[in-house]
């Protein structure tokens, strides 16, 4: 069985019990997983902390559970410390699972099969319940069909919405493509978004139709910042350029990105009934 990389950056700047408690509650996520070969990558952004008061004291007896820190605060850039982790991974694929989100049960398994029926892909693309307070709710899903991604279908909707869609941190990765994209872009936010349609535009992208984590929503998120709308604005006028440079297109198709991003479609939201005993969770 393959070997799966879960990447998880520990950044300073929330409240500390909770930011133990769902790193904690990510812990347990992963002890639920129905696949068992994985390895866990902590990857701590300078914090003045023994990892003993962080991670579980169950894990940090179990040898697949590999924390380190970064040794220098980079002011929380997700994609700085997941690249430190990247560098220590072993993995055949890796999973970006954030410290206040968790894996359903079968998200590994599903990863890896779909991986090996359609192996000349490069990255995963799956979908997330939003778990705000006990409440889950279910995000509208994109068009696209299961399976491999049409490159141009999913260049299409981009320009006619803005967006693709999906939630990136529901993704994976192989982690050798992975690598020769230099890992996360060193972008302050939007790095998932951004390297997801960096790699569409050179490897098959798999459409998983099906949740495959819960995306914790709560008032110290990075959603939450009330600086993200004026941060995403300038990172996505960069995708934009780097998408339309490396499209090999002119300045109509930057200017088709950017209007696209400006003109960005809210995504549908709807709450459902489940509880997190119905997820096994």
């Amino acid at each position: 069985m393959p070997l799966v990389s879960v990447i998880t950056p520990v950044r300073p700047g929330r409240n500390i019990s909770d930011q133990k408690d769902y790193l904690h509650q990510a812990w347990a996520s992963l002890q639920r997983q129905s696949h068992r070969e994985w390895e866990w990558l902590i990857q701590l952004d300078d914090i003045d902390t023994p990892f003993e008061q962080w991670i579980p004291a169950s894990a940090l007896t179990d040898s697949r559970v590999k924390p380190g820190c970064v040794g220098r605060s980079y002011g929380g850039a997700t994609a700085v410390v997941r690249n430190a982790a990247l560098s220590r991974a072993s993995g055949e694929m890796c999973i970006p699972l954030d410290d206040d989100d968790m894996l359903l049960p079968d998200a590994v398994k599903m990863i890896v099969e779909s991986f090996s029926l359609y192996p000349q892909a490069a990255m995963l693309a799956g979908h997330a319940y939003m778990l705000e307070g006990e409440n889950i709710i279910q995000r509208e899903r994109p068009p696209f069909p299961a399976g491999i991604i049409p490159r141009d279908m999913l260049f299409d909707r981009w320009k006619e919405s803005g967006a693709t869609g999906f939630h990136y941190n529901a993704a994976a990765f192989k982690r050798i493509q992975l690598l020769g994209e230099g890992g996360w872009p060193g972008v302050v936010m939007s790095e998932d978004s951004f390297l997801f349609m960096s790699m569409a535009q050179k490897h098959p992208i798999i459409h998983l139709d099906s949740e495959i984590m819960l995306w914790r929503i709560h008032p110290q998120g990075t959603s939450q910042d009330p600086n993200t709308p004026i941060i995403r604005s300038w990172v996505k006028r960069l995708a934009a350029l780097h998408l339309a440079a490396q499209a090999g297109g002119g300045t109509h198709l930057v200017e088709d990105f950017l209007q696209a991003t400006q003109q960005r479609h809210p995504t549908v939201k709807t709450p459902t009934s489940l509880t997190l005993q119905d997820l096994g969770m």
